[in-house]
């Protein structure tokens, strides 16, 4: 793919920095279904870390120096954000730290010294600073370097800092950040190979005042790009699946103009803001990072503050949005993703067509059987919205990580192979202004839409009272009434929001 940097090559990073009045530093040059892995010896780095601190979405956070803006804790703490990472020297805010609940999770980026990995560490040279090192014990995430450009050389100087990150905090997670398509499948084996990340995470940010509406909602794009590093994260360490890892994307925190990585007067809708996360936790991914937690008086381009630094509708999506992840949290956290599908909706180009194809194959009883699931209909379409039609169905569906013991599954897995599956309501449709905070258009509850789910018990031994279902909203577990339809034959229609995927298993 091209590149996306304008202005003769600059990163969105640096871009949006210079639009902060923080330290810019450019970068420096240096389809399919997935199968199930094989179970792996131990619990890899990465599983250990997200079982023990669940599902995770930071956001970039300035230090702590004159004319850097950063929240309050009770303010980022209210926003549901875990994991502020620090990527300006000195790459760590004492007093926001110190002010968070203690034993609060956090991160790098642009490790170690603020910019690209250009070069090997010296004899002797530390990875981490001694502010660094006094809280290593909560460093979750260390992104090397951020959107490098691959080379050999790059990947040498990655390996070894990787090894003496490794060292110094042996817990966390090491991982590069690329844009979307920044690198080949064959330059991410490569770079897997020699470094043994223990995440791949990408970022792209999926509207712009240009295209501001992909058909029906459907976000095409989106979900090439989180199928394709779920797939490379399956592959694993070893290429063939038995030591997979885990991936995550960036999410958006700024306003956008005529490009996607470029700022403007765009605000994203609720469906919008939410639809990134939800696609990354129905096809398996864990870890989020918001693009970025910035604002500075009359400056009008930070989504979760206006110009004036009082906080905006936006910030109250975030909120909800990050409720609902806690919520879901302690399943995903002990589940590896299995298999997932898709149901078309629909949109008019000259008539009603089916919205655009993906890498995502089309969801069928052969998706993954063992969740007895045999299809998937929209029998009622959001009201008010599309002509009255479908809008796109994503179903992920999981199984235990592999060598969980009892205590590790709790009171949220009943069995080492419990199936698992997400029916998402796949919609992001912009505001009807889409250059206003406070526009409609776009809310979650304006893409409901009654989904019918259709379940053959005949071969499995379960009965219609064993299927559990999670409401993210609020975290309950309800036994959801099924309807017979003979020989033992199943339908269940819930009404789901847009941007919103409910978790079902069977006990």
């Amino acid at each position: 793919m091209p590149s996306d940097k304008p202005n003769g090559g600059l990163s969105r990073r640096t871009l949006l920095a210079s639009a902060a009045g923080g330290v810019a530093i450019a970068a420096i040059s240096a389809n399919g279904q997935s199968s199930w892995a094989a179970p792996a010896a131990k619990l890899s780095r990465s599983d250990a870390a997200f079982l023990k601190r669940g599902l995770q979405h930071g956001s970039w956070m300035a230090e702590a120096t004159p004319g850097r803006f950063y929240p309050s804790a009770a303010e980022y703490t209210g926003a549901g954000f875990t994991l502020p990472m620090f990527y300006d020297p000195p790459q760590y805010n004492s007093p926001l730290m110190a002010s968070l609940p203690k034993g609060s999770t956090w991160g790098l980026a642009k490790a170690p010294h603020a910019g690209a990995i250009t070069r090997n560490p010296n004899p002797g040279e530390k990875f981490l600073t001694t502010t660094h090192a006094a809280n290593a014990a909560n460093l979750f995430s260390i992104c090397l370097g951020d959107e490098d450009h691959y080379s050999t050389a790059m990947q040498e100087y990655a390996a070894n800092w990787a090894a003496l990150a490794r060292a110094e905090a042996p817990q966390a997670l090491v991982h590069t950040n690329q844009w979307s398509g920044q690198w080949s499948d064959s330059q991410y084996r490569a770079f897997i190979a020699a470094v043994q990340p223990d995440l791949l995470t990408w970022d792209h940010y999926y509207y712009d005042t240009t295209r501001h509406h992909f058909p029906a909602g459907s976000v095409t794009p989106l979900y090439n790009d989180t199928w394709r590093i779920r797939r490379l994260a399956l592959e694993g360490l070893d290429g063939n699946g038995g030591s997979p890892l885990n991936f995550g994307q960036y999410t958006l925190g700024y306003r956008q103009g005529t490009g996607h990585h470029l700022t403007g007067p765009r605000v994203a809708s609720e469906t919008e803001l939410w639809m990134p996360s939800f696609v990354t936790w129905c096809l398996g991914g864990k870890w989020l990072s918001m693009f970025r937690y910035q604002w500075r008086a009359g400056d009008a381009i930070w989504l979760l503050h206006d110009e004036s630094g009082a906080l905006t509708p936006q910030y109250q999506q975030y909120a909800r949005l990050n409720k609902m992840r806690v919520n879901l949290s302690p399943y995903l956290s002990r589940l590896r993703t299995r298999s997932a599908g898709i149901i078309r909706g629909e949109y008019f180009n000259g008539g009603w067509v089916p919205t655009p194809a993906s890498g995502i194959p089309a969801f069928s009883a052969a998706t993954d059987p063992g969740t007895l699931l045999t299809s998937v209909t929209v029998t009622s379409p959001p009201a008010g919205v599309n002509g009255g039609r479908p809008v796109d169905v994503l179903v992920g569906t999981y199984r235990p990580i592999p060598k969980l013991t009892g205590a590790q599954r709790g009171s949220y897995l009943p069995a080492a192979d419990t199936p698992f599956f997400m029916v998402l309501n796949a919609a992001g449709w912009p505001k009807n202004d889409i250059t206003s905070r406070t526009s409609p258009g776009g809310e979650s509850t304006a893409l409901r839409q009654t989904i019918t789910l259709t379940f053959d018990l005949t071969a499995s031994g379960r009965k219609p009272r064993d299927l559990r279902m999670i409401d993210p909203a609020t975290g309950a577990v309800s036994s959801p009434a099924l309807s017979s339809i003979g020989s033992k034959r199943y339908t269940l229609a819930k009404p789901v929001n847009g941007a919103v995927g409910l978790l079902f298993y069977w006990i």
